[in-house]
């Protein structure tokens, strides 16, 4: 999902098409969404019964701070391409205020699809414990 949303952020610009660009941010906000749901219900269900307290914890502070990592280096590197673009140093093609959010943008995409080649051989292998675990859910919850 997140693939064609950043394609359609990024060529909401040249093509003048808001509506792309809508589009795109609701892919990037959905599927944002479901992988942190999903890396949550990954890291419960690794979790033994009396450690899942230690896995949503752990959980938590590597999404806090790759998020807020992310977003500063998105920053930093949006403002040092616009810095670059505006001044001419990029060339004529790229002397504008969008050169900042497209070098970013096309970054996300590479690193997105770097992930996806990383992660494709674990999904769909299921092991031996992941059985023994069980489901978890909210009928799993102590009343």
């Amino acid at each position: 999902m997140g693939l064609p949303a950043f394609a359609f952020v990024t060529l909401a610009a040249p093509f003048e098409a808001p509506d792309l660009f809508r589009f795109g941010v609701f892919l990037i906000g959905a599927g944002g969404g479901l992988f942190a749901v999903g890396g949550l219900t990954a890291a419960m269900s690794l979790a033994r019964n009396s450690d899942s307290g230690m896995a949503l914890g752990a959980w938590g502070a590597v999404q806090a701070t790759s998020l807020g990592a992310a977003v500063a280096l998105g920053g930093i590197l949006r403002d040092g391409f616009a810095a670059l673009g505006t001044s001419g140093a990029l060339g004529p093609a790229l002397n504008g205020p969008l050169t900042g959010y497209g070098a970013v943008y096309v970054l996300e995409i590479v690193l997105l699809f770097a992930t996806l080649v990383a992660i494709g051989p674990l999904v769909g292998k299921v092991s031996d414990k992941g059985s023994e675990l069980g489901r978890f859910g909210i009928a799993e919850f102590p009343g």
